[in-house]
């Protein structure tokens, strides 16, 4: 049997966001990927929508971490898709993507397990359907 997946969600949201469309989004995203809430470990986002509704209260139903970073931090993380509408409001070329590949990185960082940062990334990439640099 092969051990169960740990999800690390990268969400950005718009002020106000509607916690039950961000959850019916997640669902739908993590049935694409074939994980359900459970494989889910932390949400994580960018420091400025840490305190939104909808992402506190995905990461209270999850029972799970709402990790936040430093939008300066964030935009030193290489994404596959990063925007420059993000960047404008954000600070960020990338909160949701970032965000979590942020999480799998400080994980295997401190398991000082360089070659697993890269092979997560390529995974997270790959799930994401998108060719890694």
């Amino acid at each position: 049997m092969s051990p169960r997946p740990e999800v690390v969600v990268g969400l950005g949201t718009r002020t106000g966001a509607d916690p039950a469309v961000v959850l019916e989004l997640l669902d739908r995203a993590l049935s694409e990927c074939r994980v359900t809430r459970a494989d889910v470990v932390a949400v994580a986002t960018v420091d400025a929508r840490a305190g939104e509704p909808a992402l506190t209260q995905l990461a209270a139903l999850l029972a799970v971490p709402l990790l936040s970073y430093p939008a300066e931090q964030l935009n030193r993380v290489a994404v596959p898709t990063p925007s420059t509408r993000v960047a404008e409001l954000a600070a960020t070329a990338s909160v949701a993507e970032a965000a979590a590949l942020m999480q799998k990185m400080q994980v295997f960082l401190k398991a000082k397990n360089f070659d697993e940062v890269e092979k997560t990334v390529d995974s997270i990439l790959k799930m994401m359907g998108v060719s890694a640099p």
